[in-house]
């Protein structure tokens, strides 16, 4: 579906103007839908909007899925993604960070985050499912029952 969707993206706008299809999944809990799954509204989605929709799994577990596109070239879209020295900035809200393990694959990422008065401390494996198009992450240890993201 991804790569189905950018390849009709590419015949409609500058490949170098659109990452279309960047989706940011944020999910508490092991929701994660395959993209072919995933109910989209489009023309909103390419208007500017950001959607947010409440999803629950088959064991109930809530999550969050937020989607919006972002309107830069690919690459200096994928830099930010990756600039890890750069994080503490880009996410205020988290209060420590450090990057365990880096390379050509993903990052492993210790994060620690402040939410209403609770401290969250847990690390995050980030895939780079295809280098410059698309990450993934997931939780692997630490607070939270389960993070997942594409």
């Amino acid at each position: 579906m991804y790569d189905r969707f950018w390849n009709s993206m590419e015949a409609k706008h500058s490949r170098s103007h659109y990452l279309a299809g960047l989706m940011c999944m944020i999910l508490l809990g092991p929701v994660m839908a395959a993209a072919a799954d995933l109910d989209v509204n489009w023309p909103r989605l390419f208007a500017g909007e950001v959607l947010v929709n409440a999803l629950r799994n088959e064991d109930g577990v809530r999550g969050v899925r937020a989607m919006f596109t972002v309107t830069a070239p690919r690459e200096r879209i994928w830099a930010t993604l990756v600039d890890y020295p750069n994080f503490p900035r880009m996410f205020p809200n988290i209060k420590a960070f450090k990057v365990l393990e880096e390379g050509r694959e993903g990052a492993k990422l210790w994060l620690h985050t402040p939410v209403a008065m609770m401290n969250y401390r847990y690390v995050l494996q980030r895939r780079y499912v295809h280098p410059g198009r698309q990450l993934t992450w997931t939780r692997v240890s630490g607070s939270f029952k389960s993070i997942d993201g594409s």
